[in-house]
């Protein structure tokens, strides 16, 4: 019997310029074990898969995109630009024509490897996966750019805003299975929050049965219509999941493509400004550089209300 294994996470809740992306792969498999089992063989090929933030801080994005562009590859080859990776994620681009900085295509993929090199390792992980008769079903990321971000945290706050975005990838997720009564989604838990009874009943109008509501990990049970779903919220799922990993992986991979095209814009009018990731304390400088450019206008589409 086979069954959906998914998981959830995102990038870009902390800072104060650039989206926030939210993503979620989802995998068939025929037990949870095998995926674990893959990474390992994985790593040794330098596919590493995990928490995003670790991967980029020790091999930037090259390290992120070694992983990411031979998994979208499976299907549909490899993306040729951020527009064409986003419009096969599902994510809508229209929003960019508000947005001076992202402009045509986008940056030109591979950004940081040679074609053939992603595509030789394509056919390996390909090889890999019908080895271990594991599928990638679908992938599915949502970036929310300053505008949209701006007005939904004036209707809640940044906590509010985030569940509701996980909400419509968990609803999206439960649609991926094939009736198993063993369907799993992993989300990376959602700042402190500990209960999410609540935000389940609201996605799949099922009240959840708890197995567990502890510090480092919620889980519950719901029965749908045709087949028994587990969703769990755990604390650096991240790192033992390795479907939590590659949408932790997405994430950060799209907002640092973002953030690039951010900083070549401003690069272009001011030689030298040196390159912000848009976190709090280094964004800020980076706004101050800007000096009589940061006009009410460019604030408006460049920062973030909270």
């Amino acid at each position: 019997m086979r069954h959906l294994l998914a998981g959830i996470d995102e990038a870009g809740y902390g800072p104060i310029m650039g989206p926030l992306l939210v993503s979620c792969v989802a995998f068939s498999v025929p037990e949870d074990e095998v995926l674990l089992e893959l990474r390992d063989q994985w790593k040794t090929w330098g596919l590493r898969v995990g928490d995003s933030k670790e991967v980029y801080s020790q091999g930037g994005l090259e390290a992120l995109e070694r992983t990411i562009l031979p998994f979208m590859a499976l299907e549909g080859g490899i993306p040729g630009t951020l527009r064409e990776l986003l419009l096969r994620l599902g994510a809508g681009v229209e929003e960019w024509g508000e947005y001076p900085w992202y402009l045509g295509e986008g940056p030109s993929l591979p950004w940081c490897l040679e074609l053939d090199e992603v595509e030789a390792l394509t056919r390996t992980l390909r090889a890999s996966l019908m080895n271990g008769k594991v599928s990638l079903l679908a992938w599915r990321s949502r970036p929310v750019y300053v505008l949209e971000f701006n007005r939904r945290v004036q209707r809640g706050n940044k906590g509010w805003l985030l569940a509701h975005m996980v909400g419509q990838l968990l609803r999206w997720a439960g649609t991926r299975g094939e009736g198993s009564s063993m369907d799993h989604v992993d989300c990376d838990r959602l700042g402190g929050r500990k209960f999410y009874g609540e935000l389940l009943q609201y996605c799949f109008c099922v009240k959840p049965k708890i197995q567990e509501e502890t510090m480092k990990r919620s889980s519950y049970v719901m029965d749908l219509e045709d087949r028994r779903l587990t969703v769990s919220f755990a604390v650096d799922a991240d790192k033992r999941s390795v479907a939590v990993g590659l949408a932790s992986m997405m994430c950060k991979y799209l907002r640092e493509l973002h953030m690039n095209m951010i900083n070549a814009y401003w690069r272009e009018r001011f030689p030298g400004l040196m390159h912000t990731a848009g976190y709090p304390v280094d964004g800020q400088r980076f706004l101050d550089e800007l000096g009589a450019e940061m006009t009410e206008e460019i604030r408006r589409l460049l920062v973030r209300s909270r």
